[in-house]
């Protein structure tokens, strides 16, 4: 019986270090960048686009609502701020359109960064969800508001007047992520 309990006490220690990180994230390796850029106006037919001073993000750590079901950033009742380790700030964009978050509470973890409306925002983007892992400790998120889209009829056409309700997302699309566990939550 001895024998038993202490293969069981193995086992769970075994897979107890399978949910703490090998090596803690810190300041000087974590990092959230956001590059906000706008359309200018052109006389050609490229587009230009310089940077916003003055735009805001929430960046918050979040957790699964219900193990086993994927995170959806356009639905909040499929994720929470996590009980520990909380953390929820605001960046704002300086002049080079560029806010960086590499604070020593930035750890391993699922992450939502909202657009927040301003006067200058005044349809914020989606919310996005992303992971900082130790394979992946730094995201970059280059969100462009005002783009046009050539795709229907040839001509420029502002993105807002094909769908009000979206901004053209020029990053790529970010798959659902599924819940996982990390310590503290």
């Amino acid at each position: 019986m001895k024998r038993i309990m202490f293969s069981l006490v193995i086992l769970m220690a075994g897979l107890l270090t399978l949910l703490i990180p090998a090596d803690p994230v810190s300041a000087a390796t974590a990092s959230v960048t956001i590059n906000k850029r706008v359309s200018v106006p052109t006389t050609g037919t490229t587009q230009q686009t310089a940077p916003l001073a003055g735009a805001q993000y929430r960046l918050t750590r979040i957790v699964a609502t219900t193990p086993g079901i994927a995170i959806n950033p356009a639905q909040p009742v499929t994720y929470r701020e996590p009980e520990a380790q909380q953390l929820s700030v605001v960046l704002t964009t300086g002049s080079t359109g560029t806010a960086t978050y590499a604070e020593a509470d930035l750890r391993f973890g699922i992450y939502l960064l909202a657009e927040q409306p301003s006067a200058q925002i005044t349809t914020p983007a989606a919310p996005v969800v992303f992971a900082l892992t130790a394979a992946a400790p730094a995201f970059t998120y280059a969100p462009k508001s005002g783009l046009t889209d050539f795709t229907n009829s040839g001509k420029h056409q502002p993105a807002q007047a094909i769908s009000e309700s979206k901004i053209m997302q020029t990053g790529g699309q970010l798959a659902a992520f599924p819940c996982h566990h990390y310590p503290g939550q």
